[in-house]
């Protein structure tokens, strides 16, 4: 067995129940998560929600110009996801612009995208598109801190 400092950060989470979100986290995990895990404030906060959203727009490459189906599917929920959960988690909404400023993109796109969404779901191809997403924010775990 290994000492607790030669821990990786996939052996924290296995150790503390969390092997589903370490097999379907669709961005690196840091020791930020860690350290948010450990407070409880995972996906609880909204820097912490502005944060992991960030990382997979960036290990996705969804912050970036491109206008291919996939793409625009999973950009348009990481909008929705942002707006809900900062709403659900400090009962105050974020601004479109503030969403925007993180994918790059102008308010605009950002409402049109949240509209979309809420129009899609039914899709079966915009559900298959979002699906690793989708698996990733519905994770059990997260609800519990929600």
């Amino acid at each position: 067995m290994k000492s607790p400092d030669n821990y990786t950060i996939l052996d924290w989470l296995k150790i503390k129940e969390y092997k589903r979100t370490v097999e379907n986290a669709p961005y690196e995990l840091t020791t930020k998560d860690l350290d948010e895990i450990n407070n409880g404030e995972y996906l609880n906060t909204k820097n912490s929600i502005i944060r992991v959203v960030k990382s997979i727009a960036k290990y996705k490459s969804l912050d970036v110009k491109n206008r291919q189906r996939i793409i625009v599917d999973q950009r348009n929920y990481l909008f929705f996801i942002l707006r809900a959960r900062v709403l659900q988690a400090t009962g105050n909404k974020i601004t479109y612009p503030e969403i925007a400023s993180i994918f790059n993109k102008d308010h605009s796109t950002v409402i049109h995208g949240i509209k979309l969404v809420e129009y899609l779901k039914v899709d079966r191809q915009f559900n298959k598109n979002i699906k690793e997403l989708k698996d990733f924010f519905d994770n059990t775990k997260y609800k519990a801190y929600i």
